[in-house]
């Protein structure tokens, strides 16, 4: 019975760390590739990252670089003027790679609502203030 219980709680602890997990495996070549120029694309401050809510599409696009890159359900779409190429990713593989581009476009976001709230010179008191002295 106590050797039951070890082995039990072993397995159940085995199962809980593969939940855990957070290593990217790659499954092919063409996925490697696809996920490195995906990330220096997003980490590219010339990239343009938008998301669209309504279709839950992905969009990263660079002059510069004449790229851009559509992430759509499971796969990454890598264009350029001369060629298209699509790569189809794995779940949990596609889960990251979304979870990363969230977390580039929060910190934009976050660098933007900075930007905007640093060039604030008066306070609401000195605007009603102005409003009602003129």
């Amino acid at each position: 019975m106590k050797h039951y219980l070890k082995r039990r709680i072993q397995k159940l602890s085995l199962k809980f760390l593969k939940l855990l997990r957070h290593d990217i495996v790659v499954k092919n070549k063409y996925q490697l590739d696809a996920i490195k120029i995906f990330k220096s694309l997003l980490y590219n401050q010339d990239t343009l990252v938008l998301i669209s809510p309504l279709s839950n599409k992905r969009y990263l696009k660079n002059d510069k670089k004449m790229l851009t890159i559509i992430l759509d359900g499971n796969s990454i779409n890598i264009i350029n003027h001369v060629y298209s190429y699509s790569v189809v990713i794995d779940d949990p593989l596609m889960t990251q790679v979304i979870d990363l581009f969230n977390q580039e476009v929060e910190r934009r976001r976050n660098e933007f609502e900075k930007e905007i709230t640093s060039n604030i010179k008066h306070s609401l008191k000195t605007i009603l203030y102005k409003i009602e002295n003129e």
